[in-house]
C-alpha cells in the first residue's frame, strides 16, 4: 500500500464567503509577485475553500471579506450533479487569521509617546 501526500497550505485575502449553519464557503486570492528581467510582475490565483463542522461554525463567526488567512487543508476534485465539469476545491483542516496591520493612528501614538520623553 503506498501513501500518497494530499495537504495544501495557501495564504490570502478573502473575497467572498457563504455561511450556512455548521459550513461556510469562501475565496481566498493569492497574489505572488515575481520578478524577470527587472520587471516587477504579479501573479493572482482564486480558491475555494470549504468548512464544516465545528471549524466551520468558529469561521462563521470571525470571518469576513477582506480578512487575511491561513488555510491548512486537503485537495478535493468536486464533480457537480448534471454537470460534465469539475472542479479541485481546498476542504480546511485549520484556519487562522493572519494578524492585521497597525492603524496608523497607533503608530502615531507611539511616535508622539516618543517624542515627549
Amino acid at each position: 500500500m503506498h501513501t500518497n501526500l494530499n495537504s495544501v497550505i495557501v495564504e490570502g485575502k478573502i473575497i467572498s464567503i457563504t455561511k450556512y449553519d455548521d459550513r461556510c464557503h469562501f475565496t481566498v486570492l493569492t497574489r505572488r509577485y515575481y520578478v524577470r528581467e527587472d520587471k516587477v510582475f504579479s501573479e493572482d490565483s482564486y480558491f475555494n475553500v470549504y468548512a464544516e463542522g465545528r471549524l466551520g461554525e468558529m469561521m462563521n463567526e470571525k470571518l469576513d471579506t477582506d480578512k487575511e488567512v491561513r488555510v491548512v487543508g486537503r485537495l478535493v476534485n468536486v464533480q457537480y450533479v448534471g454537470n460534465s465539469c469539475a472542479t479541485v476545491e481546498i476542504y480546511a483542516e485549520h484556519i487562522e487569521e493572519k494578524p492585521g496591520k497597525p492603524e496608523p493612528e497607533e503608530e502615531e501614538d507611539a511616535e508622539d509617546t516618543e517624542e515627549e520623553t
